[in-house]
């Protein structure tokens, strides 16, 4: 992926948020795009028009196996207007708060089976 210089002339084509596109200003939402698809070619190996594809057929292109956390970050990532599009400390929020319920359900699970083998 490109930098961004707050030019439109710096970057892949294939990663160029659709606003920067279009003729706006380039801001850190249009950052936030080329990481979504930067995080798409990563997972699927390919880097089509996601503008015209849209979010949710490209989180159902992304093979499951690579979790929630991953596919929502790019649902986040991935949003055509950049008003609704996530920035990077919504992004990391998100992917921390995921992190903490997997640690919460781990630790609970682990209390569980100690259980189950006490009662045994």
């Amino acid at each position: 992926c490109g930098f961004s210089y707050g030019r439109t002339d710096v970057g892949s084509p294939m990663v160029i948020a659709p606003e920067v596109d279009d003729g706006f200003e380039v801001t850190t939402k249009a950052d936030i795009w080329a990481f979504g698809c930067c995080i798409y070619y990563w997972c699927t190996g390919t880097l089509p028009d996601l503008r015209a594809m849209g979010a949710e057929k490209a989180v159902r292109n992304v093979s499951l196996h690579f979790g929630s956390r991953v596919r929502g970050a790019l649902r986040m990532c991935l949003q055509v207007h950049p008003e609704v599009r996530s920035n990077a400390e919504e992004i990391w929020m998100f992917l921390s708060v995921i992190d903490k319920m997997h640690e919460k359900k781990s630790r609970a699970m682990g209390r569980l089976r100690k259980m189950i083998s006490v009662d045994k």
